[in-house]
């Protein structure tokens, strides 16, 4: 399984979009989504990338209720 992000590229900078791959590719670690390919699609770049069934980081701590301590842990790794 991998997730995709889509990201529109009518009215973004080429340089930014750009950025973000090379950036993504370079950058391989086990506590991070590792970037897989990409790809054109019409209008839109995908990005594939690792899947964690977890969903969204930001969104599992407005969820949950982590101390100032496990939140600096996490930020950590």
């Amino acid at each position: 399984q991998v997730a995709i992000k889509h990201i529109k590229i009518k009215n973004q900078p080429k340089d930014l979009l750009l950025n973000e791959v090379f950036i993504m590719r370079r950058n391989r670690n086990h506590n991070i989504v590792n970037y897989l390919d990409s790809y054109m699609v019409a209008h839109e770049l995908w990005l594939v990338m690792d899947y964690l069934g977890g969903g969204l980081l930001g969104d599992v701590f407005q969820e949950s209720l982590a101390d100032e301590g496990e939140t600096a842990a996490v930020c950590w790794e």
